[in-house]
């Protein structure tokens, strides 16, 4: 039940919960202060969920969290804290199966359905390009209909489409989302990977990613490994398709206008990194990364619950300060219209980008200094 894990400061000691509770497991007891918070007795509760139910501040936010894996290498190969591992690893130490969002063998983006921990890896880290769905709905569904416990992880946008197709609530499904800032176009990224390749043409990329954390968990270091051991790579600041990405220049139009960023979604948990957790939280930071977990249901709760990670409840309100993408859509870039229609007449990318995308020069000199900065951080967290 939800109010067991309302916080101190979220529970206003009205008594809806134990007035509601037909079983009569719910009392209100003092704590070290005097104020009356619920206690139940777990003996005496059928389940019923009327508490929760009653009780008008579980309706206000989800309940927020804190949380890193435990194995470093799990979160070494994940964007934030390795939490969506430790989902997702639970699903199928059970026998279920899991779907998200996965590099191609041409280093496009598609959903696929992972059936073993081995193959976890391939959905792990972020994509940032908008993944196919294709066929993967009706595989979900007839995975479903056998019983067969099943995890799905996508956008938001990608989640509800998903609920909405099926139709029906399901009991062996789980769903997880992420706080998503928008998705670029595949044509785009298919355009730089193609441009990419063709630096090196005595040898193949063999690897992808987007959140490397080779210097920094914080950097977004966009990193391309070679099949000759040899490597491309390029923080927000330096690579031309991430500060595309981040100035939103060539997003999908629907997520300058998303209905799906709001409150209460139809996911059962919500992920995302826990940027400035170091300013809350200073024991949960580390500089290799922090998920920051909303608990969105009852399913969600049992998910998240005992997983192999260290955890720290925090306000909504601090968790989402600096995750503004929760709530608000990104502003349409006023050339992306002129972006797309020379990008479509064929003109090469970079150039392109180089051209829309040009800072002036104190914004360059700013960025320089940042970097500087970051780097003197890094260089201090490492030998503090």
């Amino acid at each position: 039940m939800k109010i067991e894990a309302l916080a101190d400061n979220r529970c206003c000691g009205c008594a809806a919960c134990a007035n509601a509770c037909a079983a009569g497991a719910i009392r209100m007891a003092e704590n070290h202060e005097g104020f009356l918070y619920p206690v139940v007795n777990h003996e005496m509760c059928i389940g019923c969920g009327a508490c929760d139910r009653a009780c008008p501040r579980l309706d206000e936010y989800p309940v927020a969290y804190a949380a890193m894996c435990h194995s470093v290498p799990i979160r070494e190969k994940s964007s934030s804290g390795g939490v969506f591992h430790l989902l997702a690893e639970k699903i199928l130490r059970q026998g279920g199966a899991v779907y998200g969002a996965a590099f191609d063998e041409n280093f496009e983006v598609c959903h696929c359905r992972v059936d073993n921990i081995d193959d976890l890896e391939k959905l792990q880290g972020s994509k940032y390009v908008q993944s196919r769905i294709g066929e993967i709905f009706h595989d979900v569904k007839s995975q479903l209909a056998t019983g067969r416990l099943v995890l799905f992880s996508g956008t938001p946008c990608q989640c509800e489409g998903l609920v909405s197709y099926l139709g029906k609530s399901y009991a062996n499904l789980y769903v997880v989302d992420f706080i998503c800032h928008g998705v670029p176009s595949p044509a785009v990224w298919r355009s730089y990977v193609q441009y990419v390749a063709g630096l090196k043409k005595d040898t193949q990329i063999s690897h992808v990613s987007f959140r490397s954390k080779n210097l920094s968990w914080e950097r977004f270091l966009l990193e391309f490994t070679f099949a000759n051991s040899s490597k491309y790579r390029n923080d927000l600041h330096t690579d031309i398709y991430l500060r595309g990405f981040l100035k939103d220049l060539y997003l999908r139009k629907s997520c300058y206008e998303c209905t799906s960023r709001k409150l209460h979604r139809v996911s059962d948990v919500t992920v995302a990194d826990f940027w400035g957790v170091q300013k809350v939280l200073p024991e949960m930071y580390d500089g290799r990364g922090t998920s920051l977990v909303l608990v969105q249901s009852d399913k969600g709760r049992r998910l998240f619950d005992g997983i192999e990670a260290r955890v720290a409840e925090v306000s909504f309100t601090e968790a989402v300060r600096r995750n503004p993408a929760y709530f608000c859509s990104p502003a349409i870039h006023t050339k992306r219209e002129a972006f797309f229609r020379r990008f479509q007449a064929g003109e090469a990318l970079v150039p392109l980008l180089e051209e829309l995308l040009k800072e002036p020069l104190k914004h360059r000199v700013k960025n320089g200094l940042r970097s500087i900065k970051m780097l003197r951080d890094i260089y201090h967290c490492i030998w503090k």
